[in-house]
C-alpha cells in the first residue's frame, strides 16, 4: 500500500488529521457508532424522522398544547367513537341537549322539563337559568321572575332574603289564593308594616305595625255606643227593659246595630263587653239588676238594693258600670238590660247617660 508522506506504524491509530476531507463514506461508519453527543444541537429536522416513528413514549406529558392540535370547528366536541378513536361531534341545533345512550353521546331535542336561559329583554342583567317543567317559568321584559315550583329554599349560613333596594316604593309578599289574596308588606305611604287582604299594600289592612312598635288592627270587631235621649218611666215594677244605646260612636267591621241596640258576633271567639248606665229616681227598698245578655250566657253585673249606693241629688240616681268577658259563637247577639223593682211598684225609673262597648279579644 502506498502512502503519501510518512506511513503509519502498524500499531498506530489514524487521527482525524490524517483523513482527507469528505473521504469517509456511510459504509465506513459502523452501525450505532454515532451517539447523541456527536450530533449538533438543532441539527435534526422533521425531514430526518421516519414516518410514524414518533409514538407516545417520545412525547412528554402535557407537551401538546392547544396550538399544536388540529383546528376544530366552533362548537364541536371531541369524544371517543365506537372504534376507540377520537372523533368530533358536530354542533347541536337550538334547544337540543347532549344525551348519553349508554354507549355514545349525541344531541337530541330537549323535552319537558327543559333547562334554558332567560334574561330581561331590555338589559343583559338579570340573566337566570330556568328549569321549566310546564312552560310557566319565565322572566318577562321587566325582569320579573315567575317560579313554577312547589318549594323555594334559601339555605347556607345565615340565609337571608332582602326585598327592596331602599327606593321610595311599596315592597311586599303576596299570597295568591283561590278565593282570597293576602299581602305582607311595607307601605311607603306611611312607612308602616302591614298585613292585609288583597295584593295592593295599604288596601284593607288587618294588622298595622308602625315604627314605634305600636300594633293596631283596623278591622278588629269593636264598637262604642251611647244614649242620645233618656228612656223615661221604663221600669220600676220589675219590668225588664233593654237599654237603648242608640248613638253609635265607633263600629269597626259594622257589627253593632244602633237600631236594635245589639252587637252581633262576626266570628267565634272571646269578646270583652263593658257598659255604664245612670238610673234615676232611686227610693228606699229599690232593688234591681243590670246585666249583659248573650245567646250563650246572661251575666249579672249588679244585683241588689240600689238605694245605699245612690247619689243624694234631686234625682236620687245611681251610676252603674261593669265589664265581662264572654265566649260567643258567630251570629250570637249581645245586649244590655236593666230591671228595677220600686217599693211603690210604679214605673218611675229613667235610664240615661251611659255607654255600651265591646271588642273581640281572640
Amino acid at each position: 500500500m502506498a502512502y503519501i508522506g510518512n506511513s503509519p506504524a502498524l500499531d498506530e491509530t489514524v487521527s482525524s488529521s490524517q483523513i482527507v476531507d469528505l473521504t469517509v463514506a456511510t459504509a465506513d461508519i459502523a452501525a450505532d457508532a454515532i451517539t447523541g453527543a456527536k450530533i449538533a444541537d438543532d441539527a435534526i429536522d422533521s425531514e430526518h424522522y421516519t414516518d410514524a416513528s414518533i409514538d407516545e413514549g417520545h412525547i412528554a406529558d402535557n407537551a401538546v398544547t392547544l396550538a399544536k392540535m388540529a383546528g376544530l370547528a366552533r362548537g364541536k366536541i371531541i369524544y371517543g367513537d365506537a372504534s376507540g378513536d377520537p372523533a368530533a361531534l358536530a354542533l347541536g341545533t337550538d334547544n337540543h341537549v347532549l344525551t348519553v345512550n349508554g354507549s355514545d353521546i349525541n344531541w337530541e331535542a330537549a323535552t319537558s322539563p327543559a333547562i334554558t336561559t332567560s334574561s330581561n329583554a331590555d338589559s343583559t342583567d338579570n340573566t337566570v337559568v330556568l328549569y321549566n317543567g310546564s312552560g310557566a317559568t319565565s322572566v318577562d321584559s321587566s325582569g320579573n321572575l315567575t317560579f313554577d315550583g312547589s318549594a323555594l329554599v334559601v339555605g347556607g349560613t345565615n340565609p337571608s332574603i332582602t326585598i327592596g333596594d331602599a327606593g321610595e316604593e311599596d315592597t311586599k309578599l303576596v299570597f295568591d289564593g283561590n278565593a282570597q289574596d293576602y299581602y305582607i308588606g311595607l307601605d311607603d305611604t306611611d312607612d308602616d308594616f302591614k298585613i292585609g287582604l288583597g295584593s295592593a299594600v295599604g288596601t284593607t289592612p288587618h294588622i298595622v305595625i308602625d315604627e314605634t312598635g305600636a300594633v293596631t288592627k283596623p278591622l278588629q270587631p269593636a264598637f262604642v255606643a251611647g244614649i242620645s235621649a233618656a228612656q223615661t218611666n221604663v221600669t220600676g215594677d220589675s219590668t225588664s227593659v233593654q237599654i237603648a244605646y242608640n248613638n253609635e260612636v265607633v263600629d269597626r267591621n259594622g257589627d253593632y246595630d244602633a237600631g236594635t241596640y245589639t252587637f252581633i258576633a262576626p266570628v267565634d271567639g272571646f269578646y270583652m263587653f263593658s257598659f255604664s248606665i245612670n238610673i234615676d229616681h232611686i227610693e228606699d227598698m229599690t232593688y234591681g239588676t243590670v246585666w249583659i245578655h248573650t245567646s250563650n250566657l246572661g251575666v249579672d253585673l249588679l244585683f241588689g238594693n240600689f238605694y245605699p249606693i245612690r247619689r243624694q241629688s234631686a234625682e236620687n240616681d245611681v251610676y252603674i258600670s261593669g265589664a265581662h268577658c264572654c265566649y260567643m259563637d258567630a251570629n250570637d247577639e249581645a245586649k244590655a238590660y236593666c230591671n228595677v223593682t220600686h217599693e211603690s211598684s210604679n214605673k218611675t225609673i229613667d235610664l240615661a247617660n251611659g255607654t255600651f262597648s265591646g271588642c273581640l279579644l281572640s
